[in-house]
């Protein structure tokens, strides 16, 4: 059997490494057979009531051979260091009657070690010099294979994901303190990711055909394990994303869903006298955002549309207008309107959920002060609402190769994430903080231009976790 770079209890790991056979070149493949044939002992002793497990002798050889040792000289270690009972021999093979049969059973301190839940890739605790080679090489490879003529923004993507490098010392500090803080589901993803980001091996990325982002290991990595990482010496300065994005152009798709801009170009005389009463949004109420080849099925006809339209565009406008405005606080607004029960992390999950059909309170609140916009909302398939604003607005601002190359000529590094970029720069950049600005206003200008209104825009500065602090005086 191939070997694989398993993740292997860290005792285990150090209860083996000390032993001279389990040393030299080829220790951690040794390592690896010696936990799987623990493996085969725990399953094969679950089928007998005496939980002995029965294993043939050629079955032993073969796992142990090709490394040159003697089966008999890795059961006797197991069994030094109470990992495995003194194995039973003599047995009889019912097949040709030769006693080649030998029962084995761990103990429970062998049990323990398999289901240990401190455990790490078997190359990492080895320092093994292999596989740090052949991760060059794999990155190497994915790099070259980078067509010029292929997606831009996917090609930047993927380069800067090959060249992220994490300061392990500082992360495994911080980790260890902190592990606890996480949920199992979640630990499990930022293991997966680091690991996928250090190794290099994740799925070729795309643009997702439902929602039209770029989905890759960094944007599940928990923002305050991200200024662990650098990006070819530049380090994790900055957070630029699109506030409440989702909520921000709800109005503006369901109105572009019924055809309202449709409508408005078939009736000149009702346009006009809009444009003249909301000349702030003449662009909003014109421009279509979602091309028909690209239209999911409009939820209503043009008649509904004639039948509401003075209501609908009020609302529409007095929605675009409170999640535009960067005098208000949307959010805190709605805890107000609420009664002030809610936390702002409480609120942010109830909006978006809100959106995507989850009948909380802020979906009760829609439905009360947007009544025309709610109704027409309820006649699509609204669980995919949140991936049609991605699809049709998010992405049109955040996965545009100007917006990417923009940066660059300012010494900047990006890398995506969904509604937002995380920027990598020089830790004395005077100048950084106008060099984000600028790009913010490029995605405001944009914003304002394809949709008729100005999105608002975020800079953040990541918190950073103290062992990346001491790591940086240093």
């Amino acid at each position: 059997m191939a070997f694989t770079n398993i993740k292997i209890s860290i005792t285990l790991n150090k209860i083996l490494a000390q032993e001279p056979i389990f040393q030299g070149e080829n220790r951690c493949e040794l390592i690896s057979s010696c936990e799987r044939f623990m493996r085969w002992i725990f399953e094969f002793s679950k089928r007998h009531k005496d939980g002995w497990a029965k294993i043939h002798s050629k079955a032993c050889d073969n796992q142990f051979r090709r490394y040159k040792i003697k089966y008999s000289e890795v059961f006797e270690i197991l069994e030094r260091h109470g990992i495995m009972f003194p194995r039973k021999v003599g047995f009889k093979s019912m097949k040709n009657g030769e006693n080649v049969i030998s029962r084995f059973k761990l103990t429970d301190f062998g049990v323990n070690l398999l289901f240990d839940p401190q455990k790490e890739y078997l190359r990492k605790l080895n320092n093994d010099a292999k596989q740090d080679k052949r991760i060059r090489n794999r990155k190497i490879k994915r790099k070259s294979r980078i067509k010029d003529s292929e997606d831009q923004v996917i090609a930047k993507t993927l380069t800067n994901i090959l060249d992220l490098k994490i300061d392990q010392a500082a992360f495994d500090s911080f980790w260890i303190e902190n592990k606890h803080t996480f949920s199992p589901d979640q630990i499990d993803k930022i293991e997966q990711s680091i690991d996928s980001i250090k190794n290099g091996k994740f799925k070729k990325l795309r643009r997702c055909v439902k929602d039209g982002r770029i989905h890759h290991p960094w944007v599940c990595m928990p923002t305050v394990l991200r200024p662990f990482f650098s990006l070819r010496g530049k380090k994790y300065l900055r957070i630029l994303d699109l506030r409440s994005a989702h909520p921000t152009f709800w109005a503006k798709f369901i109105c572009d869903i019924s055809r309202l801009p449709e409508y408005l170009s078939l009736n000149e005389d009702i346009r006009e006298a809009l444009m003249v009463k909301y000349k702030e949004y003449n662009n909003i109420l014109t421009n279509s955002s979602i091309s028909s080849s690209s239209y999911p099925t409009p939820p209503v006809s043009l008649h509904y549309v004639s039948l509401n339209v003075t209501h609908l565009i009020d609302e529409y406008i007095k929605w675009t207008a409170f999640w535009t405005n960067p005098d208000i606080d949307p959010k805190q607004y709605i805890i107000h309107e609420l009664g002030g029960t809610h936390s702002r992390d409480e609120i942010k999950e109830l909006i978006n959920a809100s959106i995507n059909l989850q009948r909380n309170d802020v979906f009760y609140w829609i439905k009360k002060n947007y009544p025309v916009l709610f109704d027409i909302w309820k006649k699509t398939h609204r669980k995919k609402t949140g991936n049609y604003i991605s699809r049709f607005f998010e992405t049109k601002l955040m996965l545009e190769p100007e917006l990417i190359l923009l940066a660059e000529s300012m010494g900047l590094e990006v890398l995506t994430e969904h509604d937002g970029l995380g920027i990598f720069s020089d830790e004395n950049d005077s100048e950084l903080d106008q060099k984000v600005e600028k790009l913010r206003n490029w995605i405001q200008v944009r914003s304002l231009r394809l949709f008729g209104l100005k999105v608002q825009v975020k800079i953040d500065q990541p918190e950073v976790p103290a062992p990346v602090q001491v790591g940086q005086n240093l």
